[in-house]
């Protein structure tokens, strides 16, 4: 395991997260999360010679952690832009504050995420290492 590249590619999620916090709707979150997973599955399909579903599940796992970690922190701006994802979590059937159901529903949105960056790295990998 690249563990290096899988830190590195993790933070990518830092301004992520900023930029769901601040910038995008969540309309358009999309396109962020399309141009991340590109480039993070290119990159590991290029650097990485096993392992590549694994190594995007990691990458998208951790950088569940920074996002998490950044809407948290700026929780009632987050809040403010995103009235969708605060009534799910409201609905949600847990007990807790909604700062504490997205800590809990972050990491498994994450290795949601993680599945698809998995299958995109070892997509990804197959044909890079076929044009090689």
């Amino acid at each position: 395991m690249n563990k290096k590249l899988i830190f590195y590619l993790s933070l990518l999620g830092i301004p992520a997260g900023f930029a769901t916090v601040f910038i995008l709707s969540s309309e358009r979150e999309w396109i962020a999360w399309a141009l991340m997973f590109f480039i993070c599955s290119v990159l590991i399909a290029r650097e990485c010679d096993k392992k590549y579903f694994l190594h995007g599940f990691s990458v998208a796992l951790l950088s569940s952690v920074w996002i998490t970690a950044i809407h948290i922190a700026f929780y009632d701006t987050y809040i403010a832009n995103h009235p969708g994802e605060v009534a799910l979590l409201e609905k949600a059937p847990l007990p807790y504050s909604v700062r504490i159901s997205m800590l809990l529903t972050g990491p498994v949105t994450g290795a949601l995420y993680g599945l698809v960056l998995g299958l995109l790295s070892y997509v990804a990998s197959k044909t890079i290492k076929q044009n090689k």
